[in-house]
């Protein structure tokens, strides 16, 4: 369901997310859960961005690409 909500919230369909992106924002979703928390996006896009890795930037255009 998160990653719906992700994948909602920035304009992209999951064909265009790399494997490795998606392993990292499931993984992101299940620690949530397994702490007992809900996973919010305002929380995963911090939490990405803190480490320095975008969890999605702008490629060409309009095109979004999520970085491994």
């Amino acid at each position: 369901m998160f990653c719906k909500y992700v994948l909602d919230h920035y304009p992209i369909h999951i064909s265009q997310l790399h494997p490795l992106g998606l392993v990292k924002l499931r993984h992101f979703e299940f620690a949530c859960i397994a702490l007992g928390h809900i996973p919010k996006l305002t929380v995963f896009s911090a939490f990405s961005f803190s480490f320095g890795n975008p969890p999605f930037s702008p490629l060409i255009g309009r095109i979004l690409v999520c970085l491994a």
